[in-house]
């Protein structure tokens, strides 16, 4: 009788160690499978972040070059620039040339 209680206190004993180290496996798979799913992350996001800084040097740039160009309207220089190529206008004195090939 001795021996069939040590036996069955042998068994849960077992069992007891085998429900941890199961226990263990599981965890340490869900922990892996957490910091793989947080790294795939943490490299979408620096992507994007990356992503959105380019897009932000680009609007640095175009916003440069609209400042410039906004500096430069008040000028008479500009204003008679765009009269000539935008508006087609000529100034008092000038010959204008007329291309028949265009015309057509």
């Amino acid at each position: 009788m001795a021996r069939n209680i040590k036996k069955t206190q042998r068994r849960t004993l077992n069992l007891k160690q085998f429900l941890k180290c199961v226990g263990f496996v599981v965890l340490a798979f869900y922990l892996c499978v957490t910091f793989l799913d947080q790294q795939r992350r943490i490299n979408d996001n620096v992507q994007q972040t990356a992503a959105v800084w380019a897009r932000v040097e680009e609007v640095n740039l175009q916003n440069a070059v609209l400042q410039e160009t906004l500096e430069q309207v008040d000028t008479d220089e500009f204003i008679k620039r765009v009269a000539r190529e935008s508006l087609r206008l000529a100034m008092p004195g000038d010959r204008i040339f007329v291309d028949s090939a265009r015309i057509r």
